[in-house]
Parts: C-alpha cells; sequence; structure tokens
C-alpha cells in the first residue's frame, strides 16, 4: 500500500545532531534544512542564478550557519564574531549541516569546490 502524505511528513522530520567542534572545545547542536530554506538559501546566496558556483560562499556560510546551528543560535552579530576565526572550522560545520540535511553529493562537491577557490587551497 502507498504512504500517505502525513507518514511521509512524520518520516520526513528535519533531524538534529551535536556536533563536536574541537577548535572550540565543546559541541554545537546541528539541524538539517528543510527543502523549503535550501531553496530560499540557494536562491538569496546565487542572486537568483540557478548555477551553485555563481554563490557568493560569504552569503551561503551566514545562511546555512543561521538556518543549520540551532544551538548557540546565529543571528547576523554572531556570524560576524565568528567569521574571524579560522575558515576551517566554520567550512567543517557548515558541511556537516549540509550532509545532516542531506543535500546532494553534487551540492556538497560544488560548494567544497567553491571554498577551495575562495580561500586559495
Amino acid at each position: 500500500m502507498a504512504l500517505t502524505i502525513d507518514q511521509i511528513v512524520k518520516a520526513s522530520k528535519v533531524e538534529t545532531e551535536e556536533f563536536e567542534v574541537p577548535e572550540w572545545g565543546g559541541t554545537v547542536l546541528l539541524r538539517g534544512i528543510s527543502k523549503r530554506d535550501q531553496q530560499l538559501i540557494w536562491k538569496e546566496a546565487s542572486g537568483g542564478s540557478d548555477d551553485p558556483t555563481d554563490m557568493n560562499t560569504q552569503i551561503l556560510n551566514k545562511l546555512l550557519l543561521q538556518h543549520g546551528m540551532v544551538d548557540p543560535a546565529v543571528d547576523d552579530a554572531a556570524f560576524e564574531k565568528l567569521s574571524d576565526g579560522y575558515a576551517g572550522t566554520l567550512d567543517k560545520i557548515v558541511l556537516k549541516i549540509m550532509k545532516v540535511s542531506r543535500f546532494s553529493d553534487a551540492d556538497l562537491k560544488a560548494v567544497q569546490r567553491k571554498f577551495s577557490s575562495s580561500t586559495g587551497e
């Protein structure tokens, strides 16, 4: 028997995960990004482009952290403070948020390439 929409919605509940950040000496609570939020993030970070390589990585980082790091919460001021830390630490958290959100391998690779090209790695 085919699933109902209610059964699918119940099974698709966005998960949370505690994530160890040794550089910070503790953990943060991450939440997966919903499809609705993903589409809003992509649209804002890419300026409306459908090409993931057109994304502004600063906007992408900020939005993924704001939507995906729930404890502690990240507002604009917190993002500015966190941006003064090591790039690799924030990139690791952003990529983990994408994995918790079950983003496609293609999306993960495109963002990783964008991070590498924007940091010169």
